[in-house]
Order: C-alpha cells, then structure tokens, then sequence
C-alpha cells in the first residue's frame, strides 16, 4: 500500500505586531523563501533542529519577511509544509499439514521507505522556534513476524 500527500498550506504569522495591535497578523515575503523539504541544521555544537526551509536558517528566513503594514492584509497560505510518502507492504505463504491443518507464515513491513514525516510547525514569527517542527509524527520503519497454525 502506497500513501503519498502533498504538504499542508502554512502562513507565516507574528503575535507582536498586528494591523489592529490586537490581534496577530500574517507576514509578507519581501524575497523569494523555499520551503521545500526539511533540513537538519546543526547549532553550536550538538544541539540540531529540523526546518522547514530548503536554503536558509530560520533566522536568514525571518530576515526575507516583514510585517504587514496598516491597510494590507498579508500573505495567507503562501509556504508549504513537507509532503509524505510511505509504503507498507506485506507477504505471506500458506503451508498444508495434516489433512485440514494449515500454517500460515507472514512479515507485515511498516513504513518500508523509512520516511519522515513531522507534526506541527511552528509558524510565529514573533518565537524562538520559528520554522521548526516540533516532533516526529510517524514511527521509522517496522517489521512483524507471524505464524498461525489453523486445525
């Protein structure tokens, strides 16, 4: 079985400044900003993170956007998340014994390809941890062995 989507729309929002400084606003890209497949970066020394942007860290990415000025609207739904493919796949064989007996041997493999597929990401601007995901969302890749005897 083979699943496969295209990443989730996201929004780069700032909770700091708004157009009606009540509410958060979205921001507005003033140069181009991949966001197309994630990358680990690795910070000062073992401490790594993975992001969602293709060619920039999370700071030269925040440096691209600014926010919206009074009037505008902002961009909406104009970067995209990571997408996902994963494969299951299984196999089984049927062994006769004695008359009406029967022993089924099966391996069951779960995410084969052993993609990576992350939960949320976060999107303000205005925190720490802007364009990062915050966990895994799926298990790395499983096996299952199985025998049923049938009499």
């Amino acid at each position: 079985m083979l699943h496969y989507s295209t990443g989730m729309p996201w929004t780069a929002t700032s909770s700091v400044y708004g157009t009606n400084f009540a509410a958060s606003s979205q921001l507005i890209a003033t140069q181009p900003l991949a966001t197309t497949g994630h990358h680990r970066y690795v910070s000062s020394g073992t401490t790594s993170y993975e992001t969602v942007f293709a060619n920039d860290t999370p700071t030269s990415a925040a440096a691209k956007l600014r926010f919206v000025y009074p009037g505008e609207a902002g961009q909406r739904n104009n970067f995209r998340a990571d997408g996902y493919m994963d494969m299951d796949s299984g196999l089984a064989k049927d062994f006769r014994t004695f008359h009406e007996q029967n022993l089924r041997v099966q391996v069951e493999a779960f995410n084969v390809l052993n993609s990576v597929r992350f939960n949320t990401l976060t999107t303000n601007f205005s925190s720490g941890s802007f364009g990062k995901y915050s966990s895994l969302l799926v298990n790395p890749r499983q096996l299952q062995f199985s025998m049923k005897y049938t009499f």
